[in-house]
């Protein structure tokens, strides 16, 4: 058998398929409305001193 010439095959460059980057429906968040804590104003409590009768 004689020898084969070996050609050089050419190599296919595959192209590369760009992804289709799916966009995400983003979910919206419902704000929970904080609650504004009334500051309950501190009474100041009189100390109450031993009275003398």
């Amino acid at each position: 058998m004689g020898k084969k010439e070996k050609t050089k095959k050419k190599k296919k460059k595959k192209k590369k398929k760009k992804k289709k980057k799916k966009k995400k429906k983003k979910k919206k968040k419902k704000k929970k409305k904080k609650k504004k804590k009334k500051k309950k104003k501190k009474k100041k409590k009189k100390k109450k001193r031993w009275k003398q009768c």
